[in-house]
């Protein structure tokens, strides 16, 4: 990641995974165990994401941006 990080929330139901909110508009999930790349890439803000959290079933995460929305 060339951006900085804003916020991480863990998969409750994979604790190995991870998701972070980043600067440059993305989330990028991660597999602790292969750190070099993400798994996914979420493009869904315009604008930098501020905060994350995942459902307590681990299938779905909410974000916040400056773009004032939240997908889910």
């Amino acid at each position: 990641m060339g951006c900085s990080s804003n916020a991480i929330a863990w998969n409750p139901m994979e604790p190995m995974n991870f998701t972070a909110a980043n600067e440059d508009c993305n989330c990028y999930s991660y597999d602790t165990r292969k750190l070099d790349e993400a798994k996914c890439v979420h493009k869904d803000h315009v604008s930098a994401v501020m905060d994350i959290d995942y459902s307590p079933t681990g299938r779905e995460f909410v974000t916040g941006s400056y773009d004032r929305n939240l997908p889910i």
